[in-house]
């Protein structure tokens, strides 16, 4: 394996300084690895304690060990951070083929070095990688080793040659280009994530950074980053002598990997539930963690909710949801409003036909969405797949006319040749036929059917289809009987007590106007169902919670994989 040439960024803070190089002389390979160490020099006004700091953090570096060489260089006036890595990484590249660059607040897992470089390797040649990345605080894939984005790393990552000569600097050039070729939306995440105003922060001077820059190419390429699926650097420059961050350590629980993380063949294309992870990281996640004023808030009302919570059941009861508790489907069916199939069908059909015709961007239960549902779960069982077969068939039972194909249908085409199976109900057939069916996306009455059309499931998706069936375990033996190589139960409630639960569901007229039988079954219940031909492989919670009794149940997804 080529050890390439590793890049320390450094200035005036010696602590973090000597905790990134004892982290960084752990890895496996550091003995094999030249350390290049750029200085930043002291600002005009510098105080003699800034100049001793300074002057600290070169005696750590001149005495380092654990390395191949060490190579200092110290710039005679300041440059600041971005200036300090674009020169660098610039002069770097006048001399070899590929760079890991570091920033001097970081600490590593004892294997960073080995994924980059195996990494570096691996996509020399695939010019849509742009760069390897290291922090994963927000996504872990349970099935994959490493996954790609569309976000690139910028506290310890690595690139090539080829990427870093095709990187444009000027601000006010990458922003025309985002604008005129109508990347905002895009750049921003769907519009979730601040990357514009960041990147006119720079253009206005009230910013000096090169990572936005560095972003702003990466969505103007159509660029991936690969990242672990494991951590393997860890920001640790948080407080007064941080650069950027001055609040709390926002990442300080997370654990590093403790072994080899392989460079396993992964689908070069951007792993969607990787970003939403991460936009739910930055949103709710990182501001829990950063911010007392939040923190303060949250402990108050987990003081306050059993009091809230009583009142509330006694002074309200909400009009729509999930209520009772019925001895048996019948009595729970008798008690429902009934509803009217064809209504409901008609409004799923014409917001599906929105999709469609490109007037809305997503659909569920017939409601008009601007922002995809599909479940991390989901992904990466479609990954995982993508690794070992070249065909891929989704029996997707109870998949209504088509809402999760379409929501996924911008990434299957990077995937092997997939074939999506709906199996519904006659009238949902009828209409999927007519209006939505095309190649790789079929309808179907009975399982049995699909089958005999496109062969066994690679995957069966139940999407929180067995809370609807009067007798799931009853199903389930059937659904098993399939023999698919993954049975996934996903983004399902189950009920947060020992025991089933039969309620009666009543949607809000908004949507349409119905109430049914549903139910929340026992997890252990439903494994142990399905314990004889399938292992449990994961179970995740999900972004989706409802109320039942004023509590909140998560919605969860289990995935299964034949015992070997």
């Amino acid at each position: 394996m080529q050890h390439h040439p590793l890049i320390l960024f450094v200035y005036n803070r010696p602590l973090f300084t000597q905790q990134t190089l004892a982290a960084l002389a752990e890895n496996e390979g550091a003995d094999q690895t030249d350390l290049y160490v750029f200085a930043d020099g002291p600002k005009a006004e510098a105080t003699q304690e800034d100049l001793a700091r300074i002057q600290a953090v070169h005696q750590i570096i001149q005495s380092a060990t654990g390395f191949k060489s060490v190579h200092l260089t110290v710039s005679p006036t300041n440059k600041g951070l971005a200036q300090s890595v674009l020169d660098g990484v610039g002069r770097m590249f006048e001399q070899f083929e590929a760079i890991i660059a570091i920033e001097d607040d970081v600490v590593t897992s004892p294997y960073m070095l080995r994924f980059m470089n195996e990494a570096l390797a691996a996509y020399a040649q695939t010019e849509s990688v742009m760069s390897i990345g290291s922090w994963n605080y927000y996504y872990r894939d349970p099935l994959l080793s490493c996954f790609f984005t569309t976000l690139p790393d910028t506290i310890c990552w690595a690139t090539w040659r080829r990427s870093w000569l095709l990187f444009e600097q000027d601000t006010a050039l990458l922003y025309e280009q985002l604008r005129v070729r109508k990347r905002l939306y895009d750049f921003n995440l769907q519009d979730r994530f601040p990357y514009e105003k960041m990147l006119q922060d720079q253009l206005a001077g009230r910013v000096n950074s090169w990572a936005i820059r560095w972003t702003a190419n990466a969505c103007l390429r159509d660029a991936l980053c690969l990242y672990p699926n494991i951590a393997l650097s860890k920001h640790i420059g948080f407080g007064a002598d941080s650069t950027h961050v001055k609040s709390a350590d926002y990442n300080a629980d997370l654990e590093l990997a403790n072994a080899p993380v392989p460079v396993t063949p992964t689908p070069i294309v951007c792993n969607p539930a990787a970003i939403e992870a991460f936009i739910h990281f930055e949103k709710e996640i990182r501001p829990l963690k950063t911010s007392k004023k939040v923190k303060m808030r949250n402990a108050l009302q987990r003081i306050t909710k059993p009091t809230r919570t009583y009142l509330r059941s006694i002074l309200s009861k909400p009009a729509y949801g999930w209520f009772g508790q019925y001895p048996n489907w019948e009595a729970a069916t008798a008690a429902t409003r009934g509803y009217d199939e064809s209504s409901i069908l008609e409004t799923v059909r014409a917001a599906m036909l929105q999709v469609k015709h490109g007037q809305a961007r997503y659909e569920r239960d017939g409601v008009i969405l601007s922002h995809p549902t599909h479940t991390a779960s989901l992904i990466s069982t479609l990954y995982h797949a993508a690794t070992r077969f070249s065909f891929i068939h989704i029996l997707d039972f109870g998949g209504s006319l088509g809402s999760s194909y379409f929501q996924l249908k911008p990434y299957l085409s990077s995937l092997p040749a997939v074939q999506w199976s709906v199996v519904e109900q006659a009238h949902f057939v009828a209409a999927g036929q007519q209006d939505f069916a095309e190649p790789g996306l079929d309808f179907f009455p009975t399982m049995e059917a699909a089958v005999q059309a496109h062969g066994k499931p690679t995957i069966l998706l139940l999407a929180c289809t067995l809370p609807y069936l009067s007798d799931p375990y009853t199903w389930l033996p059937r659904f098993a009987a399939l023999g698919a190589d993954y049975l996934l139960i996903d983004n399902t409630p189950f009920h947060d007590r020992r025991g089933d639960r039969l309620t009666v569901q009543k949607v809000s007229p908004a949507i349409y106007d119905a109430s049914y039988p549903c139910w929340f079954l026992d997890k252990e219940k439903v494994i142990a169902a399905l314990s004889a031909p399938y292992q449990l492989a994961f179970n995740l919670p999900t972004d989706t919670e409802i109320p039942l009794d004023y509590r909140k149940i998560p919605y969860e997804s289990l995935l299964f994989v034949p015992r070997s």
